[in-house]
Protein backbone atom coordinates (compact mmCIF):
# COMPACT_ATOMS: atom_id res chain seq x y z
CA UNK A 1 0.00 0.00 0.00
CA UNK A 2 1.00 3.18 -0.83
CA UNK A 3 1.20 6.33 1.72
CA UNK A 4 -1.82 7.79 -0.36
CA UNK A 5 -4.12 4.88 0.29
CA UNK A 6 -3.25 4.78 3.53
CA UNK A 7 -3.89 8.20 4.63
CA UNK A 8 -7.06 7.84 2.21
CA UNK A 9 -8.31 4.46 4.41
CA UNK A 10 -7.68 6.16 7.70
CA UNK A 11 -10.01 9.40 7.10
CA UNK A 12 -12.64 7.80 8.76
CA UNK A 13 -10.39 8.19 11.94
CA UNK A 14 -10.56 12.14 11.21
CA UNK A 15 -14.38 11.93 11.54
CA UNK A 16 -14.36 9.77 14.47
CA UNK A 17 -12.24 12.01 16.39
CA UNK A 18 -14.37 14.99 15.02
CA UNK A 19 -17.24 13.18 16.15
CA UNK A 20 -16.92 14.28 19.85
CA UNK A 21 -16.51 18.27 19.02
CA UNK A 22 -20.03 18.65 19.13
CA UNK A 23 -20.28 17.72 23.23
CA UNK A 24 -16.98 19.56 23.95
CA UNK A 25 -18.02 22.71 22.22
CA UNK A 26 -21.93 21.93 24.29
CA UNK A 27 -20.17 21.76 27.37
CA UNK A 28 -19.13 24.91 28.13
CA UNK A 29 -22.15 26.54 26.60
CA UNK A 30 -24.29 24.24 28.71
CA UNK A 31 -22.84 25.99 31.76
CA UNK A 32 -22.80 29.55 30.50
CA UNK A 33 -26.78 29.01 29.72
CA UNK A 34 -27.26 27.93 33.66
CA UNK A 35 -25.22 31.01 34.58
CA UNK A 36 -27.64 33.04 32.82
CA UNK A 37 -31.11 35.07 34.12
CA UNK A 38 -34.57 34.32 33.11
CA UNK A 39 -37.03 31.59 33.96
CA UNK A 40 -35.93 28.16 34.37
CA UNK A 41 -37.94 26.83 31.41
CA UNK A 42 -36.50 29.35 29.23
CA UNK A 43 -33.03 27.47 30.36
CA UNK A 44 -33.98 24.47 30.23
CA UNK A 45 -35.52 24.46 26.91
CA UNK A 46 -32.57 26.23 25.23
CA UNK A 47 -29.86 23.06 27.05
CA UNK A 48 -32.72 20.75 25.49
CA UNK A 49 -32.10 22.19 21.91
CA UNK A 50 -28.12 22.89 22.31
CA UNK A 51 -27.89 19.21 23.73
CA UNK A 52 -30.12 17.98 20.29
CA UNK A 53 -28.10 20.17 18.00
CA UNK A 54 -24.68 18.46 19.08
CA UNK A 55 -26.46 15.00 19.41
CA UNK A 56 -27.25 15.76 15.65
CA UNK A 57 -23.69 16.54 14.58
CA UNK A 58 -21.84 14.01 17.07
CA UNK A 59 -23.93 11.69 14.90
CA UNK A 60 -23.40 12.98 11.26
CA UNK A 61 -19.86 13.17 11.84
CA UNK A 62 -20.31 9.58 13.16
CA UNK A 63 -22.02 8.28 10.46
CA UNK A 64 -19.60 9.99 7.96
CA UNK A 65 -16.59 8.08 9.61
CA UNK A 66 -18.48 4.67 9.05
CA UNK A 67 -19.22 5.46 5.67
CA UNK A 68 -15.52 6.19 4.69
CA UNK A 69 -14.12 2.84 6.93
CA UNK A 70 -16.58 0.71 5.11
CA UNK A 71 -16.27 2.93 1.15
CA UNK A 72 -12.92 0.68 0.03
CA UNK A 73 -14.79 -2.71 0.61
CA UNK A 74 -17.55 -1.81 -2.18
CA UNK A 75 -15.09 -0.31 -4.26
CA UNK A 76 -13.21 -3.31 -4.30
CA UNK A 77 -16.07 -5.51 -5.00
CA UNK A 78 -16.16 -6.54 -8.61
CA UNK A 79 -19.24 -9.05 -9.46
CA UNK A 80 -22.59 -8.26 -8.52
CA UNK A 81 -22.46 -11.34 -5.76
CA UNK A 82 -19.40 -9.49 -4.23
CA UNK A 83 -21.05 -6.02 -4.20
CA UNK A 84 -24.67 -7.68 -2.67
CA UNK A 85 -22.50 -9.41 0.09
CA UNK A 86 -20.65 -6.45 1.13
CA UNK A 87 -23.79 -4.07 0.99
CA UNK A 88 -25.41 -6.59 2.92
CA UNK A 89 -22.69 -6.87 5.60
CA UNK A 90 -21.75 -3.29 5.76
CA UNK A 91 -25.29 -1.55 5.57
CA UNK A 92 -25.67 -3.33 9.33
CA UNK A 93 -22.40 -1.50 10.40
CA UNK A 94 -23.87 1.54 8.92
CA UNK A 95 -27.26 1.35 10.50
CA UNK A 96 -26.17 0.15 13.96
CA UNK A 97 -23.30 2.01 14.85
CA UNK A 98 -24.77 5.13 15.12
CA UNK A 99 -27.33 3.82 17.59
CA UNK A 100 -24.51 2.45 19.67
CA UNK A 101 -23.52 6.01 19.82
CA UNK A 102 -26.66 7.58 21.05
CA UNK A 103 -26.36 5.83 24.27
CA UNK A 104 -22.88 6.88 24.62
CA UNK A 105 -24.01 11.03 23.61
CA UNK A 106 -26.81 10.83 26.03
CA UNK A 107 -24.67 9.30 29.04
CA UNK A 108 -22.04 12.19 28.22
CA UNK A 109 -25.31 15.14 28.42
CA UNK A 110 -26.69 13.50 31.56
CA UNK A 111 -23.40 13.59 33.49
CA UNK A 112 -22.98 17.16 31.94
CA UNK A 113 -26.53 17.84 32.69
CA UNK A 114 -26.14 17.22 36.49
CA UNK A 115 -23.09 18.81 37.05
CA UNK A 116 -23.82 21.92 35.33
CA UNK A 117 -26.91 22.02 37.80
CA UNK A 118 -24.74 21.29 40.95
CA UNK A 119 -21.98 23.61 39.98
CA UNK A 120 -24.17 26.75 38.79
CA UNK A 121 -26.51 26.28 42.17
CA UNK A 122 -23.01 26.57 44.24
CA UNK A 123 -21.95 29.28 42.22
CA UNK A 124 -25.32 31.29 41.59
CA UNK A 125 -27.25 30.16 44.62
CA UNK A 126 -29.83 33.82 43.79
CA UNK A 127 -30.89 31.85 40.34
CA UNK A 128 -31.64 28.38 42.24
CA UNK A 129 -33.38 28.93 45.18
CA UNK A 130 -33.71 26.19 47.73
CA UNK A 131 -37.79 25.08 48.49
CA UNK A 132 -38.45 23.78 51.80
CA UNK A 133 -41.21 22.58 52.97
CA UNK A 134 -42.23 25.81 55.04
CA UNK A 135 -41.75 28.02 51.87
CA UNK A 136 -44.24 25.59 49.50
CA UNK A 137 -47.60 26.88 49.76
CA UNK A 138 -50.03 23.64 50.80
CA UNK A 139 -50.92 23.03 46.91
CA UNK A 140 -47.12 21.84 45.75
CA UNK A 141 -46.80 20.15 49.51
CA UNK A 142 -46.73 15.92 48.75
CA UNK A 143 -48.21 15.65 52.54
Amino acid sequence: MSFTEVWDSSQYNDYYWWSHVPLWIATPILFVIGLMRGSALNRRMVKVTVILIALFFMLELYSKSIILKWHPRSVAAQTADEKQKVARRDSANIVMGPLFAIPGGIAYFLVVGVSSSIICRWLRPDLYPLQTLETLSSDERCD
